[in-house]
């Protein structure tokens, strides 16, 4: 964990260094509050790619092929609904749907971080 330079230094340390050293690994070791990503309403999103025609455009294939591909990737990307809120700090979850839309925007020349930001995800979501 340590590199040989940093025991070597605490082993010279006084009592005095012993606290200073021991409220720096003690503040090295608090973890970061995880963020909270505003996930895109997946319901609002169909919506409004209905209302303007952009389907297709989007997802480089008709809704009803997308439901489609949904359905047969369902259970390689579902989740455990409860798992994923309890992993990522009470989150929506990420739904199938979610993770194939951002596949398909991916494989459309969409940048990761683009696609993160759309969906409401960490660009290291889904790896």
């Amino acid at each position: 964990m340590f590199s040989k330079g940093i025991v070597n230094a605490c082993a010279k340390l006084d009592d005095n260094d012993d606290f200073m050293l021991m409220l720096f690994h003690s503040a090295r070791q608090r973890r970061r509050v995880k963020w909270r990503y505003e996930r895109i309403n997946w319901d609002r999103h169909l919506e409004e790619l209905r209302h303007t025609n952009k389907f297709q455009s989007r997802y480089h294939m008709s809704e009803e092929a997308f439901d489609r591909l949904v359905g047969i990737l369902r259970q390689q990307v579902g989740m455990d609904e409860l798992q994923s809120m309890r992993s990522t700090g009470g989150n929506d979850p990420i739904t199938p749907e979610m993770t194939v839309a951002a596949g398909l925007r991916y494989l459309g020349g969409s940048l990761v971080k683009d696609i993160a930001d759309i969906y409401g995800m960490h660009d290291k979501t889904r790896g």
